[in-house]
């Protein structure tokens, strides 16, 4: 199993999924962590030391290129995906794109116009994709509603609660902060949250937040995100090798999985005549 980021949230609870799926089919697995790589998954890990030593492969979360996928190819192994697609392997993702624009469509729908994006950065490592697809829905979203995307409001930082707390000090200085933002995974709505609190800002009165992924911690601070099926997308791509080990020729299959927006507490229409 390969995994770019093993400390963050929706990694581990794939991970977690998958380990268990493995485990009640006695499958050993081993998990390469990529964390703090910026190279590619072939500069990282030797992968063609998988040829005759692993049966099949999990890459989560990395859309690999062709370089990469060669050396796995030539290893004849099954690959398995999550998170992303390639060609001849199987596959289970969501739409970030359009997940991350229905998010934003609600916060436009509630009368918001100021509408700020805490998002990855543009040079994340290992192609990990998903950042730029929720980014890109954001500003599908803002076009639909024939409202501008002012680069100050896009915000790059870390998918981490301080890269939101960061993100969301520097809105809060501009001259006309926003009244709504996207953050594009939860952890980064919590440190959002934590700022705004810390600020006297209330919210939803006078910010609006929504987030993405439905982390553990989600519900329990009522906090309004694109919920994804973390668990299900391991558990499906686990299944889906330990189907290709027993059926080698069966075609890959490429699973594209629902989201839904998880209504809670964060996110309402903006206060009118807010004093900022």
């Amino acid at each position: 199993m390969l995994v770019p980021f093993i400390g963050r949230w929706y990694f581990s609870s794939v991970l977690a999924a998958v380990a268990r799926e493995l485990q009640e089919s006695g499958v050993q697995w081993t998990v390469h962590d990529l964390s703090g790589s910026s190279a590619s998954c072939q500069d990282t890990v030797d992968l063609n030391m998988l040829r005759g030593r692993a049966d099949a492969v999990l890459v989560i979360g990395i859309d690999l290129d062709s370089s990469e996928l060669g050396p796995l190819e030539h290893a004849r192994a099954p690959v398995a995906l999550i998170g992303a697609k390639a060609p001849g392997c199987s596959s289970v993702r969501i739409d970030d794109c359009a997940s991350a624009q229905r998010a934003v469509n609600y916060l436009a729908n509630l009368g918001h116009e100021r509408i700020a994006l805490i998002g990855g950065s543009h040079a994340e490592p290992l192609h990990v994709t998903a950042p730029m697809d929720r980014r890109i829905g954001y500003r599908q979203a803002l076009r639909a509603h024939n409202l501008p995307c002012d680069p100050t409001l896009e915000i790059q930082s870390d998918f981490s609660v301080s890269g939101g707390e960061r993100a969301m000090a520097t809105l809060l200085g501009l001259p006309t902060p926003p009244t709504a933002v996207f953050a594009a995974c939860d952890e980064m709505a919590f440190g959002a949250m934590r700022v705004l609190r810390d600020s006297g800002v209330r919210t939803p009165e006078s910010m609006s937040v929504v987030g993405f992924d439905d982390h553990d911690m989600s519900d329990l601070l009522g906090l309004t995100t694109v919920a994804q099926p973390v668990a299900e997308q391991g558990r499906i791509a686990a299944r889906a090798l330990l189907t290709a080990l027993k059926e080698p020729n069966q075609a890959p299959q490429d699973i594209l999985l629902p989201t839904h927006l998880a209504i809670r507490a964060t996110a309402g229409p903006p206060l009118q005549g807010a004093d900022w």
